[in-house]
């Protein structure tokens, strides 16, 4: 099966991410987390949009989801000048 763009570009990223070890043996930086975070909330904001307006999910929900991903960005946000301080 060739590799699409997409998949190679996947490939390398886990390749830097993952350099350190084994997946369950690693530790994934605060700014991946946050990297992975804000790619994950534009994406919801697309898939979202077209499911509300095809009618699979409603506005509501959909605005919960992303006020929670959001918060998650910004507990992630908080937290990367406590880390860096000393």
């Amino acid at each position: 099966m060739d590799e699409t763009i997409y998949d190679s570009a996947l490939r390398r990223r886990d390749e830097a991410v993952f350099a350190y070890g084994p997946r369950d043996q690693m530790t994934i930086s605060l700014e991946v987390q946050i990297q992975c975070v804000e790619r994950e909330i534009r994406l919801r904001k697309s898939v979202f949009r077209r499911r509300v307006v095809g009618g699979t999910m409603s506005q509501a929900s959909a605005d919960r989801e992303l006020a929670t991903m959001e918060a998650v960005l910004e507990t992630l946000t908080k937290l990367r000048p406590t880390l860096f301080k000393q």
